[in-house]
């Protein structure tokens, strides 16, 4: 019996040994294994976290590109505009560091046949931008301002620009959806990584040490990454400030030529009435004239005031007690007498007194009726001033072909013009007039609106609190 419970012991005991030795086998083989699988997807996490840093990189390039146009932009417009040699240098700088962020991007995107494509064509773009600005600004060095507008006019500068934010929107696009699909690859990692060495330190407690430093590396590479991409956002937004500052800035700059041309206009036209009539006949031209000065005074004052505040919400008013009708009509006189071919016909209707603002009201009135003579092609306008209980209504009106659908919808933005425009018509200019009535109107709580159709042709609507 002993030696059959010694067998049977033995046994028992070499049976144990082999479920330890195949427990142990199967721990080591389930370890090798789980920490294969580990380290497989750690790099795996490492390999995506490295495409998601070069995605936000490309995406980064891609939109100094678009600074770097516009900031060339914004220096040949402020050459134009003022004629100052001090804007060529920085002119040039933004010239040559678009065509190195081309550069860039096309070597970040060697990878990417469809962003190497879109790259190519962007380059054309840009060579053909970059062509069109420096003739521009040859021909104002050379030939002056207006021999500029007449190229600006014709170049298609507004296409090129139009198709390079177009091309580069969608890179930006394509990079999205590569950054969408990489960080969802990277997180998929990160997470099998976790996984796998949570079950290989529950094996093994030995390399609890190592499946947590795993862990810890595995969010540190996400704090990083997130750190790039919070950097890279403060770094846009500073960007787009100075943006919006360089844009305020151009912005009030060219109100301050635009909208001095009609009283300009009227001092000149005055000026040459004195040198043909008697001294007896003065007066009444040199009370225009200096009524036309004062307001041009007026305007500059104002408008250096809200560029030295550096307001970018809006226009400030100063209410008064107006007749708007009286005002209306000597705007009118004023606006009508550089169009000498045409007509204004001027109606008032109701209680049309109120308080507003006279000089901001009068640059209203100004900027539709001129538009009004300007673009009409029957010779006359029509003016109406409708008193009501709470409000008072302008209304503008002119026959002619009507404003184009896709204009109208942008017609108050900034730097928009229509068709039509040429230096014959006198309405070649930075598009600024009716940027400027809108904010002017908003600023007094009112509303300004625009039908325009080929039966009744174009009338402009505006509605003021009394």
């Amino acid at each position: 019996m002993s030696n059959s419970g010694s067998a049977v012991a033995r046994s028992a005991g070499d049976d144990s040994r082999k479920a330890f030795v195949a427990l142990v086998a199967t721990s080591i083989g389930l370890f090798v294994v789980t920490a294969a699988l580990g380290i497989a997807a750690a790099h795996r996490f490492v390999s995506s976290s490295a495409w998601v840093d070069h995605t936000l990189e490309v995406r980064h390039e891609i939109a100094q590109l678009g600074i770097a146009m516009w900031q060339a932009e914004s220096t040949e417009r402020g050459y134009v505009i003022t004629g100052r040699g001090e804007y060529i240098a920085p002119y040039g700088k933004a010239k040559d560091a678009a065509f190195a962020e081309v550069q860039r991007v096309r070597e970040l995107t060697r990878d990417n046949d469809t962003q190497q494509t879109l790259v190519a064509e962007l380059e054309t773009r840009v060579r053909e931008r970059f062509t069109q600005m420096d003739s521009v600004i040859d021909t104002r060095r050379t030939e002056g301002e207006a021999a500029t507008a007449a190229v600006i006019q014709t170049n298609g500068n507004v296409g090129t620009m139009e198709a390079i934010r177009s091309k580069l929107d969608e890179m930006q696009a394509a990079e999205d959806a590569l950054l969408v699909t990489r960080r969802v690859a990277q997180d998929a990692a990160a997470t099998r990584s976790i996984v796998l060495l949570a079950v290989t330190s529950v094996l093994f407690g030995l390399f609890v040490t190592t499946s947590a430093s795993w862990a810890r590396t595995s969010r540190r590479r996400r704090e990083n990454a997130e750190a790039n991409a919070a950097r890279l956002s403060a770094e846009n937004a500073v960007l787009a400030e100075r943006e919006r500052t360089t844009e305020f800035q151009e912005k009030f700059l060219a109100v301050l030529g635009h909208d001095l041309r009609n009283p300009l206009s009227s001092i000149r036209l005055g000026v040459r009435l004195l040198q043909r009539l008697p001294p007896d006949q003065h007066a009444a031209t040199l009370e225009r004239v200096d009524s036309s000065a004062a307001r041009m005074q007026r305007m500059i004052d104002q408008i250096l005031d809200l560029t030295r505040s550096r307001i970018g919400g809006g226009i400030t008013v100063e209410h008064k007690p107006v007749n708007l009708a009286k005002l209306v009509a000597d705007v009118v006189a004023e606006t009508s007498r550089a169009h000498g071919d045409k007509s204004v016909t001027l109606n008032a209707e109701g209680e049309v007194d109120g308080r507003w603002d006279p000089d901001r009201l009068a640059q209203v009135v100004s900027n539709l009726v001129g538009n009004a003579l300007a673009y009409g092609d029957d010779g006359s306008v029509k003016v109406d001033v409708v008193g009501s209980e709470d409000h008072v209504r302008l209304i503008v009106k002119n026959g002619g072909p009507p404003i184009p659908e896709a204009l109208e919808r942008v017609l108050f933005d900034p730097f928009r013009r229509g068709e039509r425009d040429s230096k014959a018509g006198h309405t070649a200019g930075l598009g600024l007039g009716l940027f400027i009535t809108h904010a002017i109107v908003v600023a007094h709580g009112g509303t300004i609106d625009v039908n325009s159709n080929d039966t009744d042709g174009t009338t402009f609507t505006v509605q003021l609190p009394r």
